[in-house]
């Protein structure tokens, strides 16, 4: 089976925090990192990891840093960033 996702792929921002926070609370976050995500490029890694030849269509935007992000895609998913 082939299988052609055209969708969100980005990078999220994470940060750890001891607990979910109350609503309008504001919590100390630890261990920063970046992650890559989108609705798109979820459904293209499950698509894969379920044994479908799996291609991504989607567009790259600009990371808070100003440079491109890069969403990595396990090998078993063929990427056409735009």
């Amino acid at each position: 089976m082939k299988i052609i996702v055209i969708g969100s792929a980005n990078m999220d921002m994470v940060m750890q925090t001891p607990r979910i926070p109350e609503t309008g609370e504001t919590l100390h976050g630890s261990g920063f990192f970046l992650s890559g995500g989108g609705k798109g490029a979820n459904q293209a890694v499950a698509c894969a990891n379920m044994g479908a030849e799996t291609w991504l269509l989607g567009k790259v935007g600009m990371i808070f840093s100003g440079n491109p992000s890069c969403i990595t895609c396990p090998n078993s998913v063929c990427t056409i960033i735009i």
